[in-house]
C-alpha cells in the first residue's frame, strides 16, 4: 500500500503544482489583456465602435456617468465583502479580486468572469465552497432586486408587461429556487441520509453519503453568510441597481427615456448575456440600439461600461496576482 501510495501522491502533487502554475499564468494573461484592451479603447475606440474619451463632447455626463457606474461597483464589493464576513480577510484582497473578475467580465462572453470570481474568492477565503456560495447568493441577491424593480416598471408602465415578463420569470424562479434549496432540501436530505443509514445498501450507500454530506454542508453554510446581515445585504443590492439605472439615465439623457426606456435597456443588457455579447463588443450596442430604436448616446453609454472597468481591472490584477499564493484545485490528501 505504501509502495503503491507514495509513487502516486508524488504525482499527484507534481500535477497539482503543474495546474496551480498553469493557472497562475493563465491569470496573468488575463491582466494583460485588460491592460491592452484599456489602452486601445484609450487610443483606438473605433475598433470597439466607440467613441473617442476626448471626442463625445459631453465629458460631463461621460464623467457622471462613469463615476455612477464605479460607484455600483463599489457597493458591489461591499456586499462581497460582507457576505464573506471574515475579519482575517484583508478588505483590500476582496476589492482587488471584485475589479479583477469584474474587468474580466468585459473581455469575456458568457459571464464566464463568473468563474474567475468564484475561485478567487475561494483562494481569497481558504474555501471554494465558500467562493460558489458568495457569488451564488450575490446573483440570487441581484435576481430579488431586479423582480421587485421589474415589477415595478410593469406596474407603473403596463404597455411593457409583455417586455419583462420573460425577465420577471427567471429572475424569480432563480430566487425561488435558491430558497427552496437553502430552507427546504436541507431537512430532505438529512431524511435520506438517515434512511439509507438505518437500511442495510452495503457499500453503494457509502459514496451517496458522501455526497450528501458534502451538499448538505454546502448548503447549510449558506444561511450562515446571511445570518443577521440579509436586511444590509439588500438594501446594498437596492442601492446597486438603483445605481447602474440611474447611469443608464445620465448617459441616454438625451434620448429623455421614460420607465419603458429604461427597462428595455436593462432587458437588452441582460439579453445579451445570453448571446454572449459583453459590453467592450460592437454587437451589444446594436442590440440596445435596436431596443431604444435607435437612441443617440449608446457609444457614450457602453463606454462609461468599458473604460473604468477594463483600468480598474487592470489595476487590481497589477495588484492582486504578485501575492496571490498557489492553490491547487483539488489537493493531493483529499484523494485517497
Amino acid at each position: 500500500m505504501t509502495a503503491l501510495g507514495l509513487p502516486r501522491r508524488g504525482r499527484l502533487q507534481a500535477a497539482g503544482a503543474f495546474a496551480a502554475g498553469a493557472e497562475l499564468r493563465l491569470l496573468w494573461l488575463g491582466w494583460a489583456a485588460l491592460a491592452a484592451a484599456a489602452l486601445a479603447v484609450l487610443f483606438k475606440p473605433s475598433l470597439f465602435d466607440l467613441p473617442a474619451v476626448a471626442g463625445t463632447g459631453r465629458t460631463a455626463e461621460l464623467v457622471a456617468a462613469a463615476g455612477l457606474y464605479m460607484l455600483s461597483h463599489v457597493l458591489r464589493f461591499l456586499r462581497l465583502a460582507l457576505l464573506i464576513h471574515n475579519p482575517a480577510i484583508r478588505l483590500r484582497r476582496v476589492l482587488q479580486v471584485h475589479f479583477f473578475s469584474a474587468g474580466l467580465g468585459v473581455l469575456l462572453p458568457f459571464k464566464l468572469s463568473e468563474l474567475v470570481r468564484v475561485r478567487e474568492v475561494g483562494v481569497v477565503t481558504g474555501s471554494l465552497r465558500t467562493g460558489l456560495l458568495a457569488v451564488w447568493l450575490e446573483r440570487t441577491l441581484d435576481a430579488a432586486v431586479l423582480a421587485v424593480l421589474v415589477g415595478l416598471v410593469a406596474i407603473s408602465a403596463p404597455e411593457s408587461f409583455g417586455l419583462v415578463t420573460p425577465l420577471l420569470v427567471v429572475v424569480t424562479a432563480f430566487v425561488a429556487v435558491t430558497v427552496v434549496a437553502i430552507a427546504v432540501v436541507p431537512g430532505n436530505i438529512r431524511e435520506v441520509m438517515l434512511h439509507l443509514v438505518r437500511r442495510p445498501f452495503g457499500e453503494r450507500s457509502v459514496g451517496a453519503l458522501k455526497l450528501m454530506r458534502g451538499a448538505l454542508s454546502m448548503l447549510q453554510e449558506a444561511p450562515a453568510m446571511l445570518r443577521g446581515r440579509l436586511p444590509s445585504l439588500l438594501l446594498l443590492s437596492v442601492f446597486i441597481w438603483v445605481t447602474e439605472v440611474s447611469v443608464i439615465a445620465v448617459a441616454l439623457a438625451s434620448a429623455d427615456l421614460g420607465p419603458t426606456g429604461l427597462s428595455t435597456a436593462v432587458l437588452s443588457l441582460l439579453a445579451s448575456v445570453s448571446s454572449g455579447a459583453t459590453a467592450l463588443m460592437a454587437s451589444s450596442g446594436d442590440r440596445l440600439a435596436e431596443a431604444l430604436g435607435g437612441v443617440a448616446g449608446i457609444g457614450l453609454y457602453r463606454l462609461c461600461l468599458v473604460l473604468p472597468l477594463l483600468a480598474g481591472g487592470a489595476w487590481a490584477a497589477a495588484l492582486y496576482l504578485p501575492r496571490r499564493r498557489r492553490r491547487p484545485l483539488v489537493r493531493p490528501g483529499a484523494v485517497r
